[in-house]
């Protein structure tokens, strides 16, 4: 990726970089997060949820992960263990996912059952040659919009 590709992303809207990250998770197979040790980075939002922040690919981690959360490191997930290991235990546990942050712009905060579901249409998709477009995009209440 070119720094003027990751301005242009980083740019978007929350809603345009959600989109943006689905179509590439599917396209790469796989989910980028942070990590601590051994374990997946949380943190609650201003509604008490507890949030797992995720990107479409490792660079736009690790550009958020030194200022916002000392010590954390960039860890991949393959996107069949997100969807059949990560993100069911998540549903199980009330975690939702901050999907696509950038250092001064808002994530959209999502439910794990509505990512799973998103990302298991958008492959459905892919794998009937489909094209996608932001209608495809869940409608989400102001309040599922976080800000780190």
């Amino acid at each position: 990726m070119t720094p003027a590709q990751r301005e242009h992303v980083t740019s978007l809207t929350a809603a345009e970089r959600h989109f943006h990250f689905i179509d590439k998770v599917v396209e790469h197979q796989a989910v980028w997060t942070l990590k601590k040790g051994e374990e997946l980075l949380l943190f609650r939002d201003d509604n008490g949820k507890m949030s797992i922040p995720v990107w479409p690919h490792p660079d736009y981690a690790q550009v958020i992960a030194p200022s916002t959360w000392r010590n954390a490191s960039v860890m991949r997930i393959d996107l069949d263990s997100f969807l059949n290991r990560t993100l069911p235990s998540c549903v199980k546990d009330d975690v939702h996912f901050l999907v696509f942050p950038v250092s001064d712009k808002k994530g959209n905060v999502v439910a794990a059952k509505d990512l799973q579901q998103e990302l298991s249409d958008a492959l459905e998709n892919a794998k009937n040659k489909k094209p996608r477009t932001l209608d495809d995009l869940p409608t989400l209440p102001d309040d599922f919009i976080a800000q780190l």
